[in-house]
C-alpha cells in the first residue's frame, strides 16, 4: 500500500520540482539584467560627468585667455557660465578665477582713473597756455576792436547799415575770443564790451528793417516770377519774338505782309517781359511800311503793344 501511494504522488512532486526550477532560473535573468542596467546607466551617467567636466574646464580656460587679452567683461561672462556647469571638485579654481578677474577689473579702474587725470592735468595745462596766448594777444586785439568800433560808427552815420554790421561782427567775435579767460574780468574788456553792446543796439533795429524790406522784395519777385511766366522763346533764325510775330499776324489788316526787321532781347520789367520789335507791313492804304512797337509779354502772351 505504502509503494502504491507513492507511485500515485510522482506526477506532482515533478511539476513542484519544475517550478522551482523554473522560478530559480528566472531570477537568475532578472538578476543579469539588473546587473546589465545598472551598468548602462552607471556608462551614461559618467559620460554625461565628463562632458559637463570638459565644458567647465573649457569655459575656465576662455576666462584664463580673456583676462590675458583685457576682455575683462567677457571674462566675467565666461566665469559665470562656468559656475553653471562645473561640479563642486572644480570650486577652488573657479574661486580662484573670480579673484583673477577681480584683481584685474581692479587694475583696469585704476589705470582707467590715472588716463583720465592725466588727460585732465593735460587738458589744464593747454587751457593754461591758451589763455597766456590770448592774454599776450589782447594789447592787439583791443586796438583792432577800437578801430572797427569807430569804423561802425562812420558807416551808421552814413546809413551804410550792412557795412557797419560788418564792422561790429568782427568787434563781437574778437571779444569773444576771451570769454573763457581772465581778460574778461579787465576793466578795458568789459569797457570795449560795453561800446560794441552799444552799437550793436543802435545798429540792429535798422537792420531789421532792412531784413523786412528785403523778404518784402523777396515776396514781390516770386510774385511776379510766377506772373510774368517763361521768357519768350527767340528765333535762332532771325532772332523775332515767336509770341510777338504769332500776336502781329492775329491782329494785323494783311498777315501775309509780314517781314520781320530786328527784335530787341526779352527784358524782365516787374510782372512782365519787355520786347522792342521792326517789321515791315501794309498799311490801309496797301504800302509797305516800317513800324517799331513795344510789346509787354505775360506768359508768352502780347498784353499790350505800343507802336513807337
Amino acid at each position: 500500500m505504502f509503494k502504491h501511494a507513492a507511485a500515485s504522488e510522482g506526477p506532482g512532486l515533478e511539476q513542484k520540482r519544475w517550478r522551482v526550477r523554473e522560478g530559480t532560473l528566472l531570477a537568475s535573468i532578472g538578476g543579469v539584467v539588473s546587473v546589465v542596467a545598472i551598468a548602462l546607466a552607471f556608462r551614461a551617467s559618467h559620460a554625461e560627468a565628463v562632458s559637463a567636466l570638459n565644458a567647465c574646464q573649457h569655459d575656465e580656460h576662455a576666462v584664463g585667455t580673456q583676462v590675458a587679452e583685457g576682455k575683462l567683461r567677457g571674462a566675467r561672462l565666461s566665469l559665470s557660465w562656468a559656475r553653471g556647469k562645473c561640479p563642486e571638485t572644480e570650486l577652488g579654481t573657479l574661486t580662484d578665477l573670480d579673484r583673477t578677474v577681480s584683481e584685474a577689473e581692479h587694475a583696469a579702474t585704476e589705470a582707467e582713473a590715472a588716463r583720465l587725470d592725466a588727460a585732465a592735468g593735460a587738458g589744464r595745462i593747454a587751457s593754461e597756455e591758451k589763455e597766456r596766448a590770448l592774454i599776450e594777444t589782447f594789447p592787439t586785439k583791443a586796438n583792432e576792436i577800437t578801430a572797427n568800433s569807430k569804423r561802425a560808427r562812420v558807416e551808421m552815420n552814413a546809413g551804410r547799415w550792412v557795412s557797419a554790421n560788418s564792422l561790429v561782427s568782427l568787434a563781437e567775435a574778437d571779444l569773444a575770443e576771451f570769454d573763457d579767460t581772465s581778460v574778461k574780468t579787465t576793466k578795458e574788456w568789459s569797457d570795449l564790451n560795453a561800446a560794441v553792446v552799444a552799437l550793436r543796439q543802435k545798429l540792429q533795429p535798422q537792420l531789421d528793417r532792412i531784413a523786412v524790406r528785403e523778404d518784402a522784395e523777396r515776396r514781390a519777385s516770386a510774385s511776379s516770377d510766377a506772373e510774368r511766366g517763361p521768357e519768350p522763346k527767340v528765333s535762332a533764325w532771325d532772332g523775332s519774338v515767336r509770341c510777338v510775330e504769332r500776336y502781329l499776324k492775329e491782329t494785323m489788316n494783311d498777315p501775309g505782309s509780314y517781314q520781320h526787321v530786328s527784335s530787341t532781347a526779352p527784358v524782365a520789367v516787374g510782372p512782365s517781359w519787355i520786347v522792342v520789335s521792326r517789321f515791315r507791313a501794309k498799311n490801309g492804304f496797301g504800302a509797305l511800311t516800317v513800324h517799331q512797337a513795344r510789346f509787354e509779354i505775360q506768359r508768352d502772351q502780347v498784353v499790350d503793344m505800343e507802336e513807337q
